[in-house]
């Protein structure tokens, strides 16, 4: 087949990837502003002060209350840090729409899965602390498994890279004994859990967040959705035959491209609408001011004017 280097791509879709390109570029500014402003750091009887005084409760151990401290914000922020640094690579991508049909796809899965895992470490209005704190703990025992069964098969058991990852690992370990009298460990469904707390699978926790943030999306629906972003990450020729038709001629091939609008604006309002729910939490949760909020609105409602509801609080 002959390469397909010049796809074309008429002025209007162009006008339209460069808008959604300017949307993503805020959803990335948005995290990055309030970083700046913040030091991530709450503001006081704000829930995430509160959860931090309930953690010095926890423990007189100091290194162990001092790493509890510091997870549940931790878990946001680096979390959030993914998201805005994908909306940077979606944002780059949309800039050359013509090479971009089939890879910011990839980015959108990453986007929708690191939003699920802050919405589900923050949890619904009534949680308390220590569940979040387990949550987060979580989080932070899991990273550290895969990192350290991984660096374990690249280097030598004996290596001091190794041993720091394992040494890290018992750390979490030690703190969670420390604060719940209990390592994280697997029920018999193989979930990961602490505390009452059990991590979903990655597909159940995106669809959860989905079909909470979505009145009309059924949990059937979200399950589609998302299975479809997860086919884009990996080798399948349904997303390459729903955007390129090849037709045989005589003198070669004739490739058309077939863009649905409607779909590339679907997913635009599912990763910016997953994000903008989680940042929102996450502005509320720490008692940042609203004004950077509010500005991320205004660009939202210009560039995808159906996303948000008529009055927000």
């Amino acid at each position: 087949m002959s390469p397909m280097l010049d796809i074309p791509i008429s002025d209007a879709e162009r006008i339209r990837f460069a808008e959604l390109a300017e949307l993503f570029i805020e959803c990335r500014d948005v995290y990055r502003d309030y970083a700046t402003l913040t030091n991530w750091r709450p503001v006081d009887r704000s829930a995430a002060a509160a959860d931090a005084a309930m953690v010095r409760q926890l423990t007189t151990d100091h290194s162990a209350s001092a790493f509890a401290r510091e997870a549940i914000t931790k878990v946001l922020h680096w979390y959030l840090y993914s998201v805005s640094e994908q909306f940077n690579g979606l944002a780059a991508l949309y800039d050359d729409p013509s090479a971009t049909l089939v890879a910011p796809r990839i980015l959108a899965r990453s986007i929708v899965e690191h939003c699920a895992h802050v919405w589900w470490v923050l949890g619904r209005s009534g949680d308390q602390a220590d569940e979040r704190l387990a949550r987060a703990l979580l989080e932070e025992f899991l990273s550290q498994e895969e990192a350290k069964r991984n660096i374990g098969r690249l280097v030598d058991r004996d290596s001091d890279d190794y041993r720091r990852e394992v040494a890290f690992y018992d750390t979490i370990k030690d703190v969670a004994r420390t604060l719940f009298a209990e390592a994280p460990y697997r029920d018999g469904d193989r979930l990961l859990t602490l505390h009452g707390q059990k991590m979903p699978r990655p597909e159940a926790c995106a669809v959860a967040m989905l079909t909470a943030m979505t009145r009309d999306l059924t949990e059937r629906s979200a399950r589609g959705l998302y299975g479809l972003l997860s086919n884009s990450a990996h080798p399948t020729l349904h997303t390459v035959n729903r955007i390129f038709s090849i037709e045989r001629s005589d003198d070669g091939n004739l490739v058309t491209v077939q863009l649905d609008s409607e779909e590339r604006d679907r997913h635009a309002a599912i990763v910016v609408g997953a994000y903008y729910n989680v940042i929102s939490h996450v502005i509320q949760y720490h008692g940042w001011p609203g004004e950077r909020h509010a500005q991320f609105n205004r660009t939202i409602d210009r560039l995808l004017p159906t996303l948000l509801p008529p009055a927000r609080a």
